[in-house]
């Protein structure tokens, strides 16, 4: 059974930007083709919500070889995308882990409901889940066009380096 959105996408501003791509890279180690994620465009620290997009293009880096012909995004960059925003998320909830790594840790109840083909703008979201030192949860979703086309549970791990 397909989740309920965290909140309607609809009442979502994508020009209302919350923190730009350089913002992003202060939070944020990853960079180049992984730097997933364009802008912050909601960020409920009461709700524990945040919602962040990506503009694809033509152009991705992985759209010639999958598929050739028929560019298909793979789950992994929704994956990667999602766990992105869940830590900005994290680091901005929680003070203590503001200045440290949050590495993907791994990834519960994942469900692909749809495909995605650039050019597209797909919105990220995550919300709060349980907090712990080492190893934190947030339920993430995907949308592209208003409909979900990817779900399940992020892990985040604190790490040392």
């Amino acid at each position: 059974m397909v989740a309920a959105p965290f909140l309607d996408i609809d009442t979502i501003d994508p020009e209302k930007v919350i923190l730009t791509r350089e913002e992003i890279q202060e939070i944020l180690p990853q960079r180049y083709e992984f730097a997933q994620l364009d802008a912050v465009c909601h960020l409920d620290e009461e709700e524990g919500v945040i919602v962040a997009y990506k503009d694809l293009s033509e152009d991705e880096w992985w759209a010639k070889g999958h598929i050739p012909g028929r560019p298909l995004m793979p789950g992994v960059m929704m994956i990667e995308a999602s766990a992105q925003t869940g830590a900005i998320l994290l680091k901005k909830l929680f003070p203590q882990v503001k200045d440290r790594f949050i590495g993907f840790g791994g990834l519960d109840n994942a469900r692909f409901r749809g495909v995605v083909t650039p050019p597209a703008r797909i919105f990220y979201m995550a919300k709060r889940g349980q907090f712990r030192s080492r190893l934190s949860t947030m339920p993430a979703q995907a949308w592209v066009n208003g409909k979900i086309v990817f779900e399940g549970k992020v892990l985040g791990a604190t790490l040392n380096f």
